[in-house]
Parts: structure tokens; sequence; C-alpha cells
């Protein structure tokens, strides 16, 4: 599952380009980017774009962010301040976006951290995951669809006020550290269960999560063998995470072709 679609050619002004632009002051300038996933397909696509276009503009011109806080050693600074600028530098365009996806795409590999309520990135640690046996339960499947996460995040940020809402996210954050501990240990099944407990709890949320077609893959990949799964990113669209035992791949991906 390399083909992550379509390359596309965007020929005009991006906010978010726009953005880093500025965060980095920046003239206005020509950038060409280059991209292998589809635009809305929930793989934190725009926090990638944030972070290479503020790091690049950088590298390029030798240009140093904010002078007054950091003295760099080197023409970049230290990767948790660089995914907080590119975060900052897309929150500015008026989405309500997390530090999550600017954070993976400055460090890279798989990490663990926490985030606090303006967007802080703190306690970052590199858990010993066996990688190669990761890839051997975890299967990636782009959905049809793609979308704006903006729709799905603001419907959540309403609701963030519920009290059911509210508890459902603190379970939420509570299973991404389960998650991280399972996959320490080795137990993808383990893994697995907390992904199916997190999307039950995650599509109760907000109601533009999910809809009837998502509900439908999702139930056929958990009668084809798939142990637990979720959308990446917002929902309502883009790609499917599962974990299934290895003997179950072949049957996993025949049922959801």
């Amino acid at each position: 599952f390399s083909d992550f679609g379509p390359r596309r050619t965007m020929p005009h002004e991006d906010p978010i380009v726009e953005a880093c632009c500025q965060k980095v002051y920046m003239p206005a300038c020509a950038i060409g980017i280059e991209n292998d996933a589809i635009p809305g397909s929930g793989l934190g696509g725009s926090g990638a774009l944030a972070v290479a276009t503020i790091s690049g503009l950088m590298v390029v011109h030798h240009h140093n962010i904010h002078q007054q806080k950091w003295t760099y050693k080197s023409q970049l600074p230290p990767l948790v301040d660089l995914a907080h600028d590119a975060y900052l530098a897309e929150r500015s365009t008026g989405s309500h976006v997390g530090a999550q996806d600017s954070m993976i795409a400055a460090h890279g590999g798989c990490i663990s951290y926490s985030i606090l309520r303006d967007g802080t990135i703190c306690d970052v640690d590199d858990p010993p995951i066996d990688f190669a046996e990761m890839a051997e339960w975890l299967l990636l499947f782009r959905t049809p669809l793609t979308r704006q996460a903006a729709r799905p995040l603001a419907d959540l940020a309403m609701n963030m006020n519920r009290l059911d809402v509210q508890d459902r996210l603190h379970k939420i954050r509570a299973i991404g550290a389960d998650v991280v501990h399972a996959a320490i240990q080795g137990n993808w099944i383990k893994v697995g269960e907390l992904f199916n407990e997190h999307w039950a709890l995650k599509k109760l949320t907000a109601q533009s999560i999910s809809n009837s077609q998502i509900d439908a893959w999702y139930d056929a990949a958990m009668t084809n063998g798939s142990l637990g799964g979720k959308l990446c990113g917002a929902g309502a669209g883009g790609y499917f995470l599962f974990a299934c035992e290895p003997n179950n791949r072949k049957r996993l991906i025949a049922a959801m072709r």
C-alpha cells in the first residue's frame, strides 16, 4: 500500500505557506510544493507542510525566527520549538488543528508526548517500539473520501463545553497512553482492542466524524480479521489504520479492496 494517490499541482496562494512566510518574516515568494498524500487524507499533511516550509526557508536564507528567544548553534531551532512555530502558523489561518501533526513531522519516527492547552509540547519521549513487528500488525487503507479537517474539528470545538464530550476526550487521552504502553510490550492484540475502544468514543464527540459508509467499512474490517482501528486525523474520511494478527492480513486486505 505505497500508493498514496495522485500528485496534485496547486498554482495558487496557500494560506499555510503564507502564514509560515510571515512567521519567519519573509516577503512574498514563490514556493513549489510536491506532496505524495492527497489533501484531506488525515495524515497530517498540513502540519508537515508548515514544518517543511518554515525549516526550508530558514535553511535557504539562514534566517533566525525569534532571535530574542533562541541562540541557535545551527540554522534550525530545537525540534519542539520548530513544531510549535509551525502549529502557531497553521492556527493563524483559522484552522482548529492541534500541535500533534507538526510535532511528528518535525521529529519523525515514533514518539510520545503531551500537549498543553496552549499547544506547548512537553514530555517528549522515544518509546522502544519494535518497528518491524509493528509493520506486521498494522495496515493502512485509503478510503475514497477526502475531507477538510476544519469541519469535524469545528464540530468538536462546538461540543467541548459538553460534559459528556469532555469525559470521552479524557478517556481518549488515557487510551493514548495505554496504546504506547502496549506497543512497548509488543502486545499488538491489546493495541487493536484499544483502537476499537478509541474509535467508539471518538465517533461520539462530533457527528461529522463518521457516517454510514465509514461505519460499513469499519464493520467489514472487524468481521474480516481486524482487532480494531480508526480513521487517521480528524475523521470523516482519509485513511483507516487497522491492527490485525499477521495471519489475517491477506483476509483483511482482500475484504477492504
